[in-house]
């Protein structure tokens, strides 16, 4: 046994040698965690800095180019303070190259400091020379209900019906008998666009009063069919990394997450809000201020061309001026538009004495779908041609149809309320016009349907008044609830033809014969050629009966009619995070295409005839593979189209 003074003394000596604890500081105190960036590695939107003098010669070669109207009148409304003022001031600088403040604007209050309906024309070179467009400011909206813009006011001045010098009064709108009244407004008169201006500093603190009142007055512009876009101002102010450096711009989170915010609580789509730099403290100007407030103009301006261009038009039964004729490429029969551009494989599942794209419905799963190992095929399931997009677009903007009776192919969209069915008419626009359009108004939030009525959507080829020989016919959304969405009625006697543009659908009856918008004798011009089912990936598996009974419904009245139906599925992007990382994953995930099979077999539509597509919803610009996609879905629909009338 050892001695007591032994056993101590080694003790001592080998605790010399006993590994400490890790210490991550000195002090052994641990780290903090590091806070979170504040921007993202990469721009979420793209902008092309460095290219003012490009963009400012597109807004200087503008031209509107219906006769009717030669300024496009651009109304500014929203909160007061919130810069509305500042950022007419802002584009007449950039126009200008020169800091100007024509525009009379309050620093300190946040009481509207405009009282009166004023319109500004910006100068355009020498003096009686202006651009072809004006702004229109008018008294700010209030949290109090007895302060602020009347908003039956602005209403009035969409239509057109305030002229110039009137003072808004909060308690009362204005009458007919008042000598600012206009009693008989021309389309010159009427606003082409309302532009919404936000405070990036106050947006997400706006009160309940607010957000009702610029929703009453969204939804009137609706109704007027009147494009609508947002400006958060201010973001210098709101956010250190703008104040820095303003490109970063599209890398701050706390701006995204601002704009996506407005973007729910107005249900304005993030692709029609963009922030901007008003000028308040400088006395020249600079090019990157200029190249937001340059974007955000650009496409205020081609939302009022469009609109202008849509008046008097969209309602014809024929089709205004003539689309390029010519051969088809690789056509498989008169009119068609070439082969398919992707492998259908076995896919093809057609009925014994059926018309396209039909089979059998089966029965609802009961589960979403679940993909268990890799979330993607090392090889697409479905070919697609990537980087032939231009050759996609010749092939149909040389389409005609070939039957004499049909001068433009009639394709109805429908499907469940928030689907995305005005949007995917916009994302064929912008794939045609080579830039991002929203002529089809679309709700970012709600999905109680904000398409109303019947209207047509003729897409413009080359100049004005030459259309392509196909046009698109949205229509209210279905809905789960059996007293809310379109009829079903309704949607057969629209497939049928008898149903007119500027039909006001509703939930609660069918048209009956003696309606003003009752076409009694549709011939082959006013029916239904091609049915496009449209659906949302994100909630494709939780689609209520009563959706898929009504969706069943119409299609199974398509069938009798012999009219070939293909399907969307939209927001692709949003729901497999492989194909937000690169859209031409698309064939390879494993997600998208049980749902696609899940789609084909709840309402019995062949896989050939579901296309998957992204619309655009927070892009400024085109992107080929982007376009690719639609392009593909929209070369299926047409020679569907082309088929159905051919058969006729």
């Amino acid at each position: 046994m050892l001695p007591l003074y032994l056993v101590v003394a080694m003790g001592m000596l080998f605790s010399k040698y006993e590994p400490s604890p890790p210490s991550l500081t000195m002090g052994n105190k641990p780290d903090k965690p590091r806070p979170p960036s504040p921007t993202f590695d990469k721009p979420w939107r793209n902008i092309q800095w460095g290219n003012k003098d490009r963009d400012l010669q597109v807004v200087n070669d503008y031209q509107p180019h219906n006769d009717e109207v030669q300024q496009l009148r651009i109304l500014l409304h929203g909160p007061s303070g919130s810069g509305k003022s500042s950022f007419i001031n802002s584009v007449d600088s950039v126009s200008q190259g020169r800091i100007t403040g024509r525009a009379l604007a309050d620093a300190v209050s946040n009481d509207s400091f405009t009282q009166k309906y004023k319109s500004y024309k910006i100068q355009k070179g020498g003096p009686g020379t202006f651009y072809p467009f004006a702004f229109t400011d008018i008294m700010g909206l209030d949290g109090e209900t007895n302060t602020g813009a009347n908003v039956e006011d602005i209403k009035l001045a969409m239509m057109g019906h305030i002229k110039d010098g009137y003072t808004f009064n909060p308690l009362s709108k204005i009458t007919e008998d008042d000598n600012y009244y206009n009693k008989d407004p021309a389309l010159k008169d009427q606003v082409h666009v309302l532009v919404y201006v936000f405070s990036a500093e106050t947006s997400n603190i706006l009160s309940d009063e607010y957000v009702r009142k610029m929703r009453d007055v969204r939804l009137a512009a609706r109704d007027m069919g009147i494009p609508q876009v947002a400006i958060l101002t201010k973001i210098d102010q709101a956010c250190p990394e703008v104040k820095k450096d303003i490109k970063n711009v599209y890398k701050s989170k706390y701006l995204k997450k601002q704009m996506e915010e407005l973007s729910a609580s107005l249900a304005i789509p993030l692709y029609c809000i963009f922030p901007v730099k008003n000028y308040h403290s400088e006395i020249d100007t600079d090019d990157d201020t200029d190249t937001l407030i340059l974007s955000a103009l650009r496409r205020i301006i081609n939302s009022g061309e469009d609109f202008v261009n849509d008046q008097g038009v969209l309602h014809t039964g024929s089709c205004v001026g003539s689309a390029i004729g010519g051969a088809v490429l690789g056509s498989l029969r008169p009119g068609r538009l070439g082969a398919p551009p992707f492998d259908v494989g076995v896919h093809l599942s057609v009925g014994v004495g059926e018309p396209g794209c039909w089979s059998p419905p089966m029965a609802r799963p009961a589960a979403p779908p679940s993909v268990d190992g890799p979330k993607a095929f090392d090889e697409p399931w479905r070919n697609i041609p990537w980087g032939n997009k231009d050759r996609d677009l010749q092939v149909v903007k040389d389409y005609q149809p070939h039957n004499d009776e049909v001068q433009q192919l009639r394709i109805m969209i429908h499907g469940p309320s928030g689907s995305g069915k005005s949007s995917f008419i916009n994302s064929v626009d912008s794939a045609l016009q080579g830039r991002v359009t929203g002529r089809a108004l679309a709700d970012a939030k709600f999905h109680d349907s904000f398409t109303l009525k019947y209207k047509s959507y003729k897409i413009q080829k080359g100049g004005p008044e030459t259309f392509y020989p196909f046009a698109f016919t949205d229509i209210m959304g279905l809905d789960k609830e059996t007293n809310k969405g379109a009829n079903v009625e309704d949607i057969k006697l629209a497939m049928m033809g008898h149903i007119k543009d500027g039909y006001t659908f509703n939930p609660l009856s069918k048209i009956t014969e003696d309606d003003n918008y009752y076409n009694k004798d549709p011939a082959l011009k006013d029916q239904v050629h091609v049915l496009v089912c449209v659906v949302s990936a994100e909630t494709l598996n939780i689609l209520s009966d009563e959706h898929v009974v009504k969706m069943r419904d119409v299609r199974l009245a398509a069938r009798d009619m012999g009219i070939p139906e293909v399907a969307i599925l939209t927001k692709i992007d949003e729901a497999c995070p492989e194909v937000k990382k690169d859209i031409k994953n698309v064939y390879k995930s494993k997600y998208l295409k049980k749902l696609m099979e899940e789609l084909s077999v709840v309402l019995g539509i062949p896989l050939y005839c579901i296309f998957p597509v992204k619309n655009y919803h927070s892009q400024i610009d085109t992107d080929d593979d982007t376009d690719t996609l639609v392009l593909s879905a929209l070369r299926r629909i047409i020679n569907s189209g082309e088929d159905f009338v051919n058969d006729q």
